[in-house]
């Protein structure tokens, strides 16, 4: 797995400054988010896809042709989300960080790169 590439997006997310979204009008990613996201990457098992979202998260997923599998990074929460090809879809919210990472690395283990 290529952590690096995961750094390096979370890199990129924190130059972006308040309005980065245009008339969508994204905020700029506090500290506090970008160590939690690093935290995360550091602990999984398998590589996220890393994009930013307009509601002030950040977005990590993981895709295969059964599942879509995301964790939502905010300043306040880390939430999970499952869905499958028949739209069937499942929301988590976790306690804590290890929460997420153990959610992370089981659901990608159990359905792995398609």
């Amino acid at each position: 797995m290529d952590k690096q590439k995961c750094f390096d997006k979370l890199d990129e997310l924190a130059e972006y400054e308040n309005g980065w979204g245009g008339c969508l009008g994204g905020t700029a990613f506090s500290k506090m988010l970008l160590e939690r996201c690093y935290r995360l990457v550091e602990q999984m098992e398998t590589e996220p896809e890393i994009r930013p979202t307009v509601e002030n998260c950040i977005a990590m997923d993981f895709d295969t042709s059964e599942i879509g599998i995301e964790i939502s990074v905010s300043d306040n929460a880390v939430k999970g989300f499952v869905s499958d090809v028949d739209d069937n879809y499942s929301c988590f919210a976790f306690d804590d960080e290890e929460s997420a990472v153990i959610f992370w690395n089981t659901m990608t283990k159990l359905f792995g790169k398609s």
